[in-house]
């Protein structure tokens, strides 16, 4: 028997046990955000009836665990086929050709804009992160460094929402499409021993400081595969116009045979289109890396 808004939880969490961590943090926190606004809500209309006695109602009108379950996998399922970027199928794949698929393919363009993002996202989450365990550190033996903390945590958890959504929309990986909720009844100190202690706020704080170095990385690897590859292709228009040598020590140049030039263009599409599934594949695996550190079981 569901007693109270935690054994709803419990059961509905045991129901979607076998679903994504993402899809169980959404529904979880909808589902208690909504039971405990309607069973405020009723106990201020009804404060002579038992919480108890409300609380069954409001679950007979919501629903039972495995129902909620249900209803959420369901959407969740729907979302996923028309939200992710690049969700194609195999059927239009084999449309395009499984040799161009690649460049019709959303996820590949994805990672490569993500690539590109992920410097100037990394740099901002490594500076915020590193400012904020600095200055709350040296200024928590002072009252004023408690609220400056708090603030600060409340940030990490704002950026690294803002990431999930970033994550989700170019690399295809479902992440946390709302905010963790926080119920209103908890009192203030029991938020922020949450928020300070909560194994989601430290790994978010990780996350940031390891994006700077892996930015760099991402950013580097995708403006050279790229640019290299575009470079190759455009070689033979480019000679018409311009004579460029490949190497050049001075005193000495050596160029490329005008009949060499088709390959090298043939080389730069095949460079680019192996570039292309590399990044695709560095992008998965960023992604199931920040969904590892984003998403928790803390709930």
């Amino acid at each position: 028997m569901i007693k109270t808004i935690d054994d709803y939880l419990i059961q509905l969490k045991q129901e979607m046990s076998n679903c994504d961590i993402a899809t169980q943090q959404d529904a979880l926190n909808d589902t208690e955000e909504h039971l405990s606004t309607a069973l405020s809500e009723a106990f201020d209309n009804n404060p002579e009836l038992p919480k108890l006695e409300l609380l069954e109602q409001i679950i007979n009108e919501y629903g039972s665990p495995k129902e909620t379950a249900e209803s959420y996998i369901e959407l969740a399922d729907k979302l996923d086929s028309s939200t992710f970027m690049g969700s194609t199928s195999l059927k239009a794949e084999r449309k395009t050709g499984n040799f161009f698929s690649i460049f019709s393919d959303g996820k590949a363009w994805g990672a490569v804009l993500y690539s590109l993002l992920s410097l100037a996202t990394g740099i901002i989450f490594f500076t915020w992160a590193v400012t904020g365990i600095a200055v709350s550190a040296s200024m928590m033996i002072l009252i004023i460094g408690i609220p400056i903390t708090v603030a600060f945590f409340l940030s990490f958890r704002g950026l690294s929402f803002i990431e999930g959504r970033i994550v989700e929309g170019l690399l295809g990986v479902r992440m946390p499409r709302r905010q963790r909720y926080y119920d209103s009844d908890m009192k203030w100190s029991q938020k922020i021993k949450q928020l300070l202690l909560s194994k989601e706020s430290w790994f978010s704080v990780i996350y940031f400081i390891i994006m700077l170095p892996l930015g760099i990385i991402y950013f580097t690897l995708t403006v050279t595969l790229i640019t290299v590859s575009l470079a190759l292709m455009a070689s033979p228009f480019i000679a018409v116009f311009v004579s460029i040598p490949v190497i050049d020590l001075g005193t000495v140049e050596w160029g490329v045979p005008p009949w060499f030039l088709p390959f090298v263009a043939v080389i730069g599409f095949f460079l680019l289109k192996g570039s292309l599934h590399l990044i695709k594949k560095i992008g998965a695996g960023h992604g199931r890396m920040a969904k590892s550190f984003l998403v928790t079981k803390d709930k």
